[in-house]
């Protein structure tokens, strides 16, 4: 299997995931009776209002949650038994950094098969970017190689959807003297910014 392969097999696991765990608050009233795209059994679900467990089902059509519930009489095209396994909402890293491991891996599975389907990336922005913070990025790659090839937040954003990332992806604007917002004027060295 080569690297396109596997990336599109794991962003389809990773949109099954998502699908089947993100959403489970927006259920459409399911129509009984109707062969559903996926049907998962037997699942203990967490449905991420803080109550218990409860074992279920859930029925998938598309990409939208059909069903979440107690309801045996379910059909799908494809039925997988969940026994022994849990469903829950997918989880938010909320202080993630894979701002370079996805511009050359957008798998992302170190947390994906920990259940993570947000991102949020915060201090280490990847814009905006002066030249100068631009040749520094270049400088300081390590293991991990890529072009800078944007300017802003969302060309960089942009240039990971055509990519093609698994998990969903998100920009805490950082305030503290690192943060983008405040780093092109000032740039690395902390100085005091001016009244632009």
């Amino acid at each position: 299997m080569n690297v396109e392969d596997s990336r599109q097999r794991s962003q389809g696991k990773a949109r099954l995931q998502v699908c089947a765990t993100v959403l489970l608050g927006s259920c459409a009233a399911v129509a009984w009776g109707q062969t559903h795209d996926v049907v998962i059994r037997n699942a203990e679900i967490f449905d991420g209002s803080g109550g218990a467990p409860y074992a279920g089902e859930l029925a998938i059509d598309g990409d939208r949650i059909a069903y979440v519930g107690h309801a045996d009489e379910l059909k799908g095209t494809l039925e997988i038994d969940a026994q022994g396994q849990a469903v829950a909402p997918g989880f938010v890293n909320m202080l993630a950094h894979p701002e370079e491991s996805l511009l050359v891996d957008g798998r992302a599975l170190s947390d994906l098969r920990q259940g993570v389907t947000l991102e949020v990336m915060g201090e280490d922005s990847m814009g905006p970017l002066t030249p100068a913070m631009k040749d520094r990025m270049r400088q300081r790659q390590i293991d991990i190689h890529y072009s800078v090839d944007w300017t802003t937040l969302g060309e960089y954003l942009h240039g990971l959807e055509k990519r093609g990332v698994a998990p969903g992806t998100d920009e805490m604007m950082a305030t503290r003297p690192r943060g983008r917002l405040r780093a092109p004027r000032v740039d690395e060295h902390h100085a005091p910014a001016g009244p632009q």
